[in-house]
């Protein structure tokens, strides 16, 4: 090996410049990122290699969406309305549904496992959620089917998670159909009186989404709605509401 080669580093030392790299970035104000991205703190962490060590021995992820989305997960699809989170959400289901009889990927490109789902939604009603099923199938070719039946829909005009009755409710329609996947839409339209901007009020929720991600074996997508940013406020800013 010539001088100018550099030896390939080792699992060890690509650790321990990933945690120096994590020692410049781990801490910063984030009214200074949003000014300037470069305003990162170098603040002190301690760190045992044995603990990274362990990671090499994880068990790989199942997936409901091969890459995208793991099995027991909780995840968020955020975006302006009218801009097709609604839309692409429930062609995920029905991806899901049709993996029952064939093979299906999302977006033309991600495998798709079979699972049973429920979606509920707070703004659109029967008949819009039932021209888009028949379109969507329409779309890709699929025949109606009993597999069709492993997505549940329901309309709610009235759903809090954050009261008692609505989780029973959730609760025993999620024993009842024996669900996988639970779909919201959207979120900040079902914790009414909460403030999206407190980081109180959003462990709260996350509480209760994590309770049933835990006690159910549920994989979560919640769907959000951004806002327009208020005078003053970057769209940085807007993105992270409650973080």
């Amino acid at each position: 090996m010539s001088n100018t080669e550099k030896a390939t580093p080792t699992p060890q030392e690509q650790v321990e410049e990933l945690v120096k790299e994590v020692r410049r970035k781990v801490s910063f104000n984030p009214a200074d990122f949003v000014d300037d991205p470069r305003a990162f703190r170098d603040y002190p962490v301690k760190y045992t290699y044995g603990v990274w060590q362990g990671a090499w021995n994880t068990t790989p992820p199942e997936w409901w969406v091969e890459g995208v989305i793991p099995k027991g997960g909780v995840g968020f699809m955020s975006g302006k309305p009218k801009e097709g989170k609604s839309l692409l959400a429930m062609d995920l289901c029905l991806h899901m549904a049709q993996a029952q009889v064939e093979p299906t990927e999302f977006l033309g490109k991600f495998k798709c496992s079979p699972a049973n789902t429920l979606y509920i939604s707070r703004e659109d009603g029967e008949q819009l959620l039932a021209t888009r099923i028949k379109e969507v199938c329409e779309s890709y070719g699929w025949e109606p089917g009993p597999h069709l039946n492993s997505c549940v829909w329901m309309i709610r005009g009235r759903f809090n998670l954050m009261d008692e009755k609505d989780q029973e409710w959730l609760k025993a329609v999620v024993s009842e159909h024996n669900i996988d996947f639970l779909v919201l839409d959207v979120f900040n339209r079902m914790i009414p009186g909460l403030d999206e901007n407190s980081s109180r009020d959003m462990g709260l929720a996350v509480d209760v989404i994590e309770k049933f991600n835990r006690n159910h074996n549920l994989t979560i997508l919640l769907l959000d709605h951004t806002r327009k940013p208020a005078s003053g406020q970057s769209p940085v800013q807007l993105a992270t509401r409650g973080s």
